[in-house]
């Protein structure tokens, strides 16, 4: 199973997350809405710390997690940033074509 990586801001707090999830973007969507509809409010570092063998990491493990991603080695199925600060969530998608890579920001609108 490949690495997901997250960089959750909360708080004015910032913490680096890997797991083995696997996650993609779609499935990072589904466990977002679900934990965004809880009626109590637990740290959002919690949506993946009791899950997916998770551990805490570096920001600049993060940035490498970020090379491996946008090189398209199939090492990272998804990095991203969550902001629940300014209430963003961005993604870092390898291109489909070639070796570029292609930064997908989507904001989430609460």
């Amino acid at each position: 199973m490949s690495t997901a990586g997250f960089h959750i801001t909360e708080d004015c707090a910032e913490v680096y997350l890997q797991n083995e999830s696997g996650m993609e973007f779609l499935q990072l969507a589904r466990r977002l809405h679900d934990y965004l509809q809880q009626g109590q409010r637990l740290p959002a570092r919690s949506l993946f710390e009791a899950t997916d063998d998770c551990k805490e990491i570096s920001r600049e493990a993060f940035d490498t997690l970020a090379k491996h991603r946008m090189e398209n080695t199939g090492e990272v199925s998804g990095l991203f940033e969550l902001d629940f600060d300014a209430q963003t969530l961005s993604a870092i998608a390898a291109a489909v074509r070639g070796n570029a890579a292609a930064n997908i920001l989507l904001d989430c609108v609460s």
